[in-house]
């Protein structure tokens, strides 16, 4: 089964379903390898959806030229939550199903909401500034 990464983004992500196919290969027999195909940016992406399963479309806009042209594709799966860039009318009109993870990055989110607000009370533009310009905190508070 072909799946295709598309888009530039999630690179960890990327690399740890990468390691995650690997070992999951070891496992299968030759004829039901997981292939993980990166897409070509040098090429348009509906011309790159021949013998591919799933598509996975990151930051990516997905529309109904890009779906009709994966003649194989059997399921278009984001990362995260957003599927603002997928045409879920056209996946439905190519009965190709579509499917997010929602709630598997609630945490992470949580913990930046809560570090960008200590960093407006602490002033932490104020402090990095003093740090990359070796400026003395005192000048800069005055």
């Amino acid at each position: 089964m072909n799946i295709l990464f598309a888009g530039s983004g999630f690179k960890h992500a990327a690399s740890v379903l990468l390691d995650k196919i690997k070992k999951i290969n070891t496992e299968l027999d030759e004829s039901n390898h997981l292939n993980l195909i990166f897409q070509d940016h040098q090429k348009p992406l509906e011309a790159q959806l021949e013998n591919i399963s799933v598509l996975i479309p990151t930051m990516e806009k997905i529309d109904e030229k890009i779906i009709k042209n994966g003649k194989q594709l059997r399921l278009i799966q984001q990362f995260g939550v957003g599927l603002e860039g997928v045409d879920i009318a056209a996946a439905n009109k190519y009965d190709v199903p579509v499917a997010n993870a929602p709630g598997t990055n609630g945490i992470t989110v949580a913990e930046t909401a809560i570090f960008l607000m200590l960093a407006l009370c602490k002033n932490l533009n104020l402090i990095l500034q003093v740090i990359f310009d070796f400026i003395p905190v005192v000048d800069q508070a005055r």
